[in-house]
C-alpha cells in the first residue's frame, strides 16, 4: 500500500503544480514580476550609460502586453519613441536588451545569450565617414561612445555566456581590448558581402 500512497501523493502534487501554472491570475502575477525584474536591471544599467541630465534618476518601465518600454519621471511616463535624441534611444534600447538577458540568465530561460547591435556610433557621427580611427564631433562624444563599448565588455565578462556582436564603423586604435575583439575590418576594397556573391558557384 505504501508505494501506491507515495505515487498518489506525487501525482496530486504534480496536478496542483500544473493547476497553479495554468491559473490565469498566477500567470499574470509572474508576468508582472518578470517585467519588474527586467525594469530594475535596465534601470541599473542605464545609470552607467550616457543619458541626459534632464531625466535625473530615471526609472525604466517595461510592458510586455504591447512590447513597449520607456522611463518614468516624477511628472509622467515617457515612452521610448518620445525619449528624445538618438543617443537617448540607444541607451534605453541597450539597457532593456541587456536587462532582458540578465533575466533570462538568472531564471535559466531557454533563450540564446546572443545580441547583435548595429552601428552604436550612429548618434555621434555620420555613417558616411571613412571607417578609420573613430571621428566624432568632440572629445566629449568620443568619451561617451567609449562608455557603450566599455559597458558591453564588462557585461560580457560578467555574464560569461553572453555573446554580443557589434557591426560598427568606429575603431578605437588606442584600445587593446577593442582591437582584440574585432574579428574583421571591411574597408574600401574588401566587403562583408562581396559584390559578386550572388553569382558565385555553390
Amino acid at each position: 500500500p505504501a508505494p501506491h500512497t507515495d505515487l498518489l501523493r506525487s501525482l496530486e502534487a504534480r496536478i496542483a503544480e500544473l493547476s497553479e501554472e495554468l491559473d490565469n491570475s498566477n500567470k499574470l502575477d509572474r508576468l508582472l514580476e518578470a517585467q519588474q525584474q527586467v525594469a530594475l536591471s535596465a534601470t541599473e544599467i542605464l545609470k552607467d550609460l550616457p543619458f541626459p541630465a534632464q531625466y535625473p534618476e530615471p526609472t525604466v518601465y517595461v510592458n510586455t502586453r504591447d512590447v513597449s518600454a520607456g522611463i518614468l519621471t516624477p511628472q509622467r511616463r515617457i515612452p521610448m519613441r518620445d525619449i528624445g535624441s538618438d543617443e537617448n534611444y540607444l541607451s534605453l534600447h541597450m539597457a532593456v536588451s541587456l536587462g532582458l538577458h540578465r533575466y533570462f540568465k538568472l531564471h535559466n530561460r531557454p533563450v540564446p545569450g546572443f545580441i547583435v547591435f548595429d552601428q552604436l556610433s550612429r548618434p555621434f557621427y555620420p555613417p558616411d565617414k571613412m571607417p578609420g580611427v573613430v571621428t566624432t564631433r568632440s572629445d566629449a562624444e568620443r568619451v561617451e561612445l567609449r562608455r557603450y563599448f566599455d559597458f558591453l565588455f564588462d557585461e560580457v565578462q560578467a555574464q560569461q555566456d553572453l555573446q554580443v556582436i557589434v557591426l560598427e564603423h568606429a575603431y578605437f586604435a588606442d584600445d587593446k581590448r577593442f582591437i582584440r575583439a574585432v574579428g574583421d575590418r571591411y574597408l574600401e576594397a574588401e566587403k562583408l558581402i562581396p559584390s559578386d556573391w550572388p553569382m558565385r558557384p555553390v
